[in-house]
């Protein structure tokens, strides 16, 4: 974690982290969820949500997500997040294919800027697991100022997958999604598994 804190509260915690909203910037089966929303990395202006009760509809989502997305971090208390596309120890790249805002840390906090270069703050304590199966870099923690790092200061990540090097395609992250989405195994053992 970023401090001795963070640390402790990782390793007090004792009940399992169950997943009942979804939350992704790549597609995401919501039919696994009890609410969810996930914003498209190669198409802009598309994505689903899925209310309780309800089935998931397309949405049309904003040319930049990047408000969008943290807005469901904050408010949505998301119990997953899932990611994909370009990113490095020191930002996510929100679009893949388009241009999209993007989620950068700082002094372990979490923060989108979008294309106005507007900054929008992260403030998600509710534990979660953040997989983020098809990012490069994402869990490298060359030091403090990292994303894997800020994600579990301010974005409440108990449990995370990420890569250490550049990859897109990787069968560690996106085999580790399937036993832990598909197959329904806690993380520990999806990521043992694969």
């Amino acid at each position: 974690g970023w401090d001795a804190a963070d640390a402790k509260r990782l390793a007090a915690r004792t009940e399992p982290l169950t997943v009942r909203r979804g939350l992704a910037g790549c597609g995401l089966d919501l039919d696994r969820f009890e609410t969810g929303a996930w914003f498209s990395e190669g198409t802009k202006n598309q994505g689903m949500r899925k209310e309780k009760g309800g089935k998931p509809a397309e949405v049309k989502t904003p040319d930049d997500t990047t408000a969008a997305i943290i807005s469901e971090f904050n408010d949505g208390k998301p119990d997953l997040f899932i990611t994909s596309g370009h990113a490095t120890e020191r930002d996510w790249q929100i679009g893949y294919s388009y241009k999209n805002g993007q989620f950068r840390c700082q002094e372990g906090r979490i923060f989108g800027i979008d294309l106005a270069n507007k900054a929008f703050a992260m403030e998600s304590p509710n534990p979660k697991v953040y997989l983020a199966s098809g990012n490069c870099r994402m869990g490298l923690v060359p030091d403090r100022d990292a994303m894997a790092v800020a994600f579990i200061h301010s974005g409440g990540v108990h449990q995370m997958i990420g890569y250490v090097v550049s990859t897109w395609y990787g069968a560690a992250g996106w085999g580790t999604r399937d036993y832990f989405m598909v197959a329904g195994l806690p993380l520990a053992d999806a990521f043992h598994a694969n």
